[in-house]
């Protein structure tokens, strides 16, 4: 959802909870994008650790709301915070609304305000728990935001091993399962095109509240997605399109698993997956970006579960491709083709083959027409026509 600087929005802290030292932090984030009418903090300011914000409130505007805690252990700054977010809700002058806070006891208010329509706008520290995060439209950490301005972040600096968000018990989505949500994204498209970079971005953004490439030491999405070299490649003519890589071996580990199941029996996901660990000890799909081995073994061109929870190849008759067996181009399969072309091809592009194949007689029309079909493609027409010809009734 996007919005507009004209969007108001009420922006309620908890200051019980939260440092003074985020506020320009807190202020940076909103005021691009929202008009924030409404300004307030919660806390028992005579207290003092909390006397630093009481040289802030003036400077910023802030609405000082003061609750003196007058029984242990109760927090009457919270109460009155939850109030006057319902009272501001059922006046209905705003659209949004950030709560300031780590504390996931707001958890049930931001779900409240959600039910009725209102945009949600989180900050805490990334020790916040993940109950609060998951709540919010929209989740910011102040303690990476507040250290990568500090710090004066050096984007060219793509190195992971020396963030601090992972030196500390963090709630910030791990890359591991951020990978595996690109690859999510690339599979369920065409992998040979690739896709709009800010598709990835928007799908990572609608799985993940607290998705910002700064928690991860990157000022922008483009050197945040050179983190995943190993298996996404962005095109170097088109700067906005990334794809999937196959490195030499993973298709090595892919030819495997299909062989494997072409001549084996035992088609169980953990019996194939013992068989390819004896051959590739260091084999894991979570180098492949997936979270699962099945996931991975699924992914490969020609391999689905069936019924049973086993993997089986998708032409069920399980035929292994040969030249000897003289099989007729127009009973191939999609797999098929895949292992005939040892390349990505779409199912159109494969429909469109099949279609000039069975509507030509001869080699000459065949070869014309792919050519006219394929003139302004990425194909070698005549390195296709090649290896599809032993599988011609000419």
């Amino acid at each position: 959802m996007d919005y507009v600087s004209e969007k108001k929005l009420a922006l309620l802290i908890d200051a019980e909870n939260i440092s003074y030292k985020y506020i320009s932090t807190i202020f940076d984030e909103l005021k691009a994008d929202w008009n924030i009418t409404i300004k307030r903090i919660y806390g028992d300011f005579s207290k003092e650790q909390l006397s630093p914000w009481n040289d802030i409130v003036s400077q910023y505007a802030l609405t000082q709301i003061q609750q003196l805690q007058t029984t242990s252990g109760k927090n009457s700054s919270d109460m009155a915070l939850v109030i006057n977010a319902m009272d501001i809700l059922y006046r209905n002058n705003v659209d949004a609304f950030c709560i300031v806070s780590s504390d996931s006891d707001f958890s049930r208010l931001i779900s409240r305000l959600k039910q009725e329509g209102k945009f949600t706008i989180g900050m805490g520290e990334s020790k916040t728990s993940k109950a609060l995060i998951n709540c919010c439209d929209q989740f910011k950490y102040l303690n990476l935001l507040y250290d990568s301005t500090n710090d004066e972040l050096n984007e060219e600096n793509i190195s992971l091993s020396d963030n601090k968000a992972e030196q500390e018990e963090t709630s910030i989505t791990p890359l591991e399962e951020i990978k595996s949500d690109i690859i999510e994204c690339l599979e369920s498209n065409d992998k040979r095109k690739g896709v709009n970079i800010g598709e990835i971005k928007r799908h990572l953004k609608n799985k993940h509240s607290d998705f910002d490439t700064r928690n991860y030491g990157c000022a922008k999405f483009s050197t945040f997605l050179k983190k995943f070299n190993d298996v996404i490649e962005i095109n170097t003519a088109n700067s906005n399109n990334i794809k999937l890589i196959t490195t030499k071996e993973r298709k090595e580990i892919e030819n495997y698993v299909q062989q494997l199941l072409e001549t084996s029996k035992n088609k169980t996901i953990g019996y194939i997956n013992q068989l390819v660990l004896e051959k590739y000890p260091n084999f894991t799909p979570k180098d492949y970006g997936y979270k699962q081995v099945k996931l991975f073994f699924t992914s490969i061109d020609g391999i689905e579960l069936s019924n049973n929870n086993n993997i089986i190849l998708s032409n069920n008759d399980n035929i292994i491709l040969s030249n000897e067996n003289n099989k007729s181009f127009s009973n191939l399969s999609y797999a098929d083709m895949q292992k005939i072309v040892s390349e990505h091809i779409t199912k159109d592009e494969f429909l469109i083959i099949k279609y000039i194949v069975e509507h030509q007689k001869n080699e000459k029309s065949i070869k014309n027409d792919l050519n006219n079909a394929f003139e302004s493609q990425n194909i070698n027409t005549e390195e296709l026509f090649e290896k599809i010809k032993p599988y011609l009734k000419l």
